[in-house]
């Protein structure tokens, strides 16, 4: 048959010559009338007999014209038990229980493992050219005929000791009797599933005949293998010109798996080997190979069809491969084989999910979906054959290894297309580069407009989101600050005043920022003005701000200095710049202005000691939406001031430069020109009060600890918010004694000053030590690692939840959260555990006093842990752990009743052994066991 092609064009109008699909559905349809035709065509004149209660009559069988016979049907049984009289063709097993052959053990409901004995009396007309062949039988034989043994697999016993697993078939000459009595003995102790057994018939036949089947089937499979190994190699050498595309290695891989199980399941490895070690080494191949198979053959699909196979059951498909292939590379072959449904399900699904996924990319005209799936047909049809002939209902060919080839063959040409299109593209796009240039860079440029006028669009939204937000801010803060003149000053009211100041300066700076880069002018920077008083001003309003951090503000300040522009962009340049200084600096630090006249430029430098900055952090400091530190110090903000500042400058003809260090503080010097006042008045920034935008986060609250009252359970909260921690303080303090931390380093030193505390609540994201590494340390030291933690953050997703239990925190609580729902969780979790604690030492002591009573005849076992530990210098927490080791405790167990984890007691019993000089427990028994 002549293949049709037919051309198509790539996107770069490459001519590509492509196999119809209608040629591989033309095959494929052949392929079905023969498997029909022959459905109803059973070309055997005779039916062959089946053995009825352990005799099989094959007098009226000629084996030359008839071919040969499997000996199925009912022999005689009997399971578990062994006598030398078995093999006797005289013994008399008409007791014995009939037992269809073959079958396995399971279908008859017996044990998976065991052994048992099967008899059959064969009647023969004689004849001198018989012989018997037997593939295998799960997992060990020996068949005896007319009382002689005749054919061994391996060496069957009655027990796993005794028994030698092997599979390998044999053919062996019959005697030239007329009745042939065959006592067959079969063993598994090795295989812990359902084929235990007979699972395949002998077959009697022309010995000739027979060995010849035997020959071809060798060299068929030497064939299919050396075919398979060729592919392999030349997929191998495809990817070593093109190592970028991974569908070539990866089918070579495929290739390498299906040649490697078929070597290891054929008949060449028991032909050459024998013993039981070529049978384990077989077993985890045939399983290996299929559990990998199906990880490097959906890889390998992924890689045609992406967005067919890449979603999350590729993942969870390949995983279980690997580690079902792990499993059963490191266990004991017997455990192996339990794994084989479990194989075989997930073989059935991965099998299912692929054909879905081939038919949805056909559907979706993908261009190699038709043959893939013509691949994969073919190889299930000669599946379907192979199921139809060994049922005798057509009389065909064992052809599943052609089914394979020819689909190896498919999926090899459709990569071989594939990398025949790569090089007419290649080769197009030489001869055609500056054309194919020009008619990219029009999409780009299309595209980028397209992207361009939809991130206008969004920061059109988000401008207009933030003009409207501006009107309820307004109106929320002026009716509190009405509520709070005629009321007085509260601190529940302080706390919102603040957050609003913060969200009206984040929306200032945010609409300020999109007007400066959309060019738009709403500075008028004509205006003298008065540059020294402008400064004087901010300093003035940051003072309350300084003296409440304990800050020392400092103002070095030369009277006189006119600038050209808009006093109120100079508000925000001054403002900006004092107001970063106080928020990195810590407590006693110290902030400088100054301001001063250098010829015809007028200097301000805004210098301070806070945390500074890395070089990495200085190259971008002036970016938009960038952060100064990149840890959580409380700072609010949105990181456009910088920016702001920078573009204000660059309008007036000013400039701006920093020099800082990590730990030692920075300095940002501003320098401006100078102008002459025309004897009108200068005008000046005009603000009063905090009408620039600066937010204040002042630590106002009382962040005390509270008095200790030993009446009280005691509670450790760890939180960077000043307000959150003095709101959750005042809430917990009437029933605990609260203990203050900013961050995970404070929390740590303040546990080991304060008396003991019940339970811990925390924030995960702070500065110096976050949650996470404060719960690790917390569980590395004894003292501590029983102590439940719950954590309190505004990380709210379910990961961050799955991720925080897992590392065994008790709870996690999301922000906003119920107060009264975070009282009751940290109550009754520090009273379970409390309960735990009390019953572990109930438990102990139990212990402790029974063996001290019991253990020894003489003196008691705690005076013996007393002297002989004073002897080895032993702690008492060493002492205590000889003490539940010589009661039988396990390492678990002494972890549990002390509270402390698993590794520390290892560490303890290391210590223990070291000071006494023994290398093992029974050692140490042997020092402190009672006289």
């Amino acid at each position: 048959m002549e293949l049709n092609y037919v051309s198509r064009y790539t996107s770069h109008g490459v001519r590509v010559e492509i196999i119809n699909s209608r040629t591989w559905i033309s095959a494929l349809l052949l392929c079905c009338t023969f498997i029909l035709y022959n459905c109803g065509h059973n070309t055997k004149d005779k039916i062959p007999p089946l053995a009825e209660n352990g005799v099989l009559d094959l007098r009226g069988w000629d084996f030359t014209i008839d071919g040969p016979v499997e000996l199925n049907g009912e022999w005689k049984f009997v399971w578990m038990e062994d006598s030398p009289r078995f093999i006797q063709p005289e013994f008399d097993d008409a007791k014995w229980e009939n037992y269809s052959v073959p079958s396995s053990w399971m279908n008859n409901n017996k044990e998976k493992l065991g052994y048992a004995w099967y008899r059959l009396k064969v009647l023969l007309n004689p004849d001198n050219g018989l012989g018997i062949y037997l593939y295998a039988s799960r997992t060990a034989y020996v068949m005896y005929i007319n009382g002689k043994i005749s054919i061994t697999n391996g060496k069957a016993g009655t027990s796993e000791q005794s028994t030698v697993p092997e599979q390998k078939p044999d053919i062996l000459a019959v005697p030239h009797d007329e009745e042939l009595v065959l006592a067959w003995k079969i063993s598994n102790f090795h295989e812990d599933h359902n084929s235990g057994g007979p699972v395949y018939s002998p077959v009697i036949g022309d010995i000739r005949e027979m060995n010849d089947g035997l020959l071809n089937m060798y060299f068929f499979n030497s064939l299919v293998l050396g075919v398979i190994l060729m592919m392999a190699v030349y997929h191998i050498l495809l990817w070593l010109g093109r190592r970028e595309d991974k569908s070539s290695i990866l089918f070579a891989l495929f290739c390498f798996l299906i040649f490697f199980r078929m070597l290891g399941t054929s008949l060449f490895l028991h032909r050459f080997f024998s013993g039981d070690f070529i049978y384990h080494i077989r077993i985890k191949i045939e399983y290996i190979g299929i559990s990998m198979g199906w990880v490097v053959f959906i890889a390998f699909l992924s890689t045609i069809f992406p967005h067919e196979f890449k979603n999350k059951l590729l993942r969870v498909f390949q995983l279980a491969g690997i580690g079902l292939s792990l499993l059963v590379l490191a266990m004991p072959t017997r455990i192996a084989t339990m794994l084989l449904l479990y194989i075989q399900i997930v073989l059935l699904l991965v099998v299912g999910w692929t054909l879905y996924s081939i038919i949805r990319a056909f559907l979706r005209k993908r261009s190699e979906a038709g043959i893939v799936l013509c691949g994969i047909a073919f190889l299930l049809l000669t599946i379907l054959n192979d199921l139809l002939y060994s049922h005798l209902i057509i009389r065909t060919a064992y052809i599943f290894q052609i089914g394979l080839v020819v689909f190896i063959f498919c999926i090899s040409a459709i990569l071989s297309t594939r990398f025949a299109k790569a090089y007419q593209t290649s080769r197009h796009l030489s001869l055609n580069l500056q054309e194919e240039v020009s008619a990219q860079t029009k999409i780009i440029t299309k595209k980028n407009q397209e992207l361009t006028r939809l991130n206008r669009e969004k920061t059109d939204y988000f401008i207009n989101l933030a003009h409207e937000t501006k009107t309820p801010l307004t109106l929320i803060l002026n009716y509190l600050n009405r509520y709070t003149k005629r009321t007085g000053s509260d601190p529940d009211l302080n706390v919102i005043s603040r957050n609003i100041e913060k969200l009206k300066k984040d929306m200032i700076n945010f609409l300020d920022f999109e007007k400066l880069e959309r060019g738009q002018d709403f500075y008028d920077h004509r205006t003298v003005t008065d540059l020294s008083e402008a400064v004087a001003d901010a300093v003035k309003l940051f003072s309350e701000t300084a003296a409440l951090k304990k800050v020392r503000l400092h103002l070095t300040n030369e009277e006189g200095i006119y600038v050209h522009a808009d006093p109120y962009a100079i508000g925000r340049i001054i403002n900006n710049l004092i107001d970063n200084a106080l928020k990195f600096t810590d407590h006693d630090g110290e902030v400088a202005v100054q301001l001063q006249n250098e010829g015809e430029k007028a200097i301000l430098s805004v210098t301070d000691t806070g945390i500074g900055m890395s070089d990495a952090q200085l190259d971008n400091i002036f970016q938009a939406y960038h952060q100064i530190s990149h840890e959580k110090r409380n700072i609010q903000g949105i990181g456009m001031g910088l920016n702001i500042v920078k573009k204000i400058l660059g309008d007036i003809g000013g400039t701006i430069t920093v020099t800082s260090s990590p730990g030692e503080g920075s300095c940002f010097r501003v320098t401006l020109q100078l102008c002459v006042p025309d004897g009108a008045p200068a005008a000046t920034t005009g603000f009063a009060g905090n009408e620039t935008g600066a937010v204040v986060i002042a630590e106002t609250q009382d962040l005390t600890d509270t008095a200790f009252d030993p009446g009280k359970r005691s509670l450790l909260i760890v939180e960077d918010n000043p307000d959150m921690l003095a709101y959750l303080k005042g809430e917990f303090r009437e029933e605990w004694n609260v203990y203050c931390a900013r961050n995970g380093a404070e929390a740590l030193r303040k546990l080991s000053m304060v008396p003991k505390v019940q339970g811990v609540i925390s924030d995960i994201m702070m500065d110096v030590m976050d949650g996470y590494t404060l719960y690790e340390e917390l569980k590395k030291n004894e003292r501590y690692a029983a102590l439940p933690v719950i954590f309190l953050t505004a990380k709210n997703t379910q990961l961050e939840k799955l991720s925080a239990l897992q590392k065994g925190v008790v709870d996690y609580v999301h922000k906003p959260f119920d107060i009264e729902e975070l009282k009751a969780k940290i109550g009754a979790v520090v009273a379970v555990t409390e309960k735990q604690f009390e019953d572990s030492r109930q438990e102990l002591i139990r212990h402790i006093v029974t063996y001290a009573k019991h253990g020894g005849a003489g003196e008691d076992l705690g005076t013996v842990i007393d002297r002989e530990g004073g002897r080895f210098d032993l702690s008492e927490r060493e002492k205590e752990i000889v003490m539940l080791l010589m009661t039988g405790k396990i390492n678990k167990e002494i972890a549990d009743a002390l509270h402390i984890s698993v590794n520390t007691v290892k560490t303890h019993v290391a210590s223990i052994y070291r000071k006494c000089g023994v290398q093992n427990k029974i050692e140490m028994m042997n020092i402190f066991k009672t006289k």
